[in-house]
């Protein structure tokens, strides 16, 4: 769902997938941490296979690390037991498609963020 979500953001939402800007030969955790640096809001996409790749871990740990804005999606075809807590935990977004999944994120990251 990621790549669709991108699809349907309007101009003056960047988007960047974790792996666009990773060059062969390039350490991935260093690449990936500069890239979360450098980021306002980070949007996780939880998916049925993401749910135990440590990857993903390593990211939202990042994000929270850096105490960015994170917004997480959570598909309807995603059990929520397979999620990790510390996201159902917070606000999230559950969404059947891609296109009402990109509203409510653009929505989100043009509003100012509510502590």
């Amino acid at each position: 769902m990621g790549l669709e979500v991108c699809k349907c953001f309007d101009r003056g939402v960047f988007v960047q997938f974790d792996n666009q800007k990773v060059q062969p030969g390039v350490q991935w955790p260093e690449s990936i941490e500069s890239t979360l640096r450098e980021s306002d809001v980070i949007v996780s996409v939880m998916s049925p296979g993401n749910t135990k790749d440590s990857r993903i871990f390593f990211e939202l740990g990042a994000a929270f690390g850096l105490h960015k804005r994170l917004i997480s999606i959570v598909p309807e075809d995603v059990h929520l037991s397979s999620v990790p807590r510390f996201l159902t935990s917070r606000p999230y977004l559950i969404k059947r498609s891609p296109e009402e999944a990109a509203k409510e994120v653009a929505k989100a990251v043009r509003e100012p963020a509510v502590a």
